[in-house]
């Protein structure tokens, strides 16, 4: 992996790019992708790839990639909530600790417990 601009371009294997989603002051300076969909490619492809060939390495990966995108996903609403989403402002985080293990849960698949 090569970082052609942080955190917006990366070069991946066979020269391939990755493009997220720029914004300077709110304005779009470039289109992309977003660290959501990033992740629901991820766990689409661990899931079928799981399906085939199933082990527990695959399940905690799925179970961590999923509460990931829901803290992600916490985020965004908090960002929509307080008026800052697409803007550069940042948002007023709240204490999370209590929703950790709750979020994790939610990552998981019946019967992966």
């Amino acid at each position: 992996m090569r970082v052609v601009d942080p955190a917006h371009v990366y070069v991946v294997a066979d020269e391939q790019s990755l493009h997220f989603i720029k914004r300077t002051d709110g304005e779009l300076v470039h289109p992309g992708t977003t660290n959501e969909e990033l992740l629901e490619v991820l766990i689409d492809r661990t899931d079928a790839l799981n399906a085939k060939l199933q082990c527990k390495e695959n399940e905690m990966a799925l179970v961590h990639m999923r509460a990931a995108l829901k803290w992600f996903e916490k985020r965004t609403a908090a960002r929509q909530a307080q008026g800052v989403e697409t803007t550069d402002a940042p948002h007023e985080s709240r204490d999370v600790a209590g929703e950790f293990i709750d979020v994790i849960r939610q990552g998981m698949e019946p019967g992966d417990a």
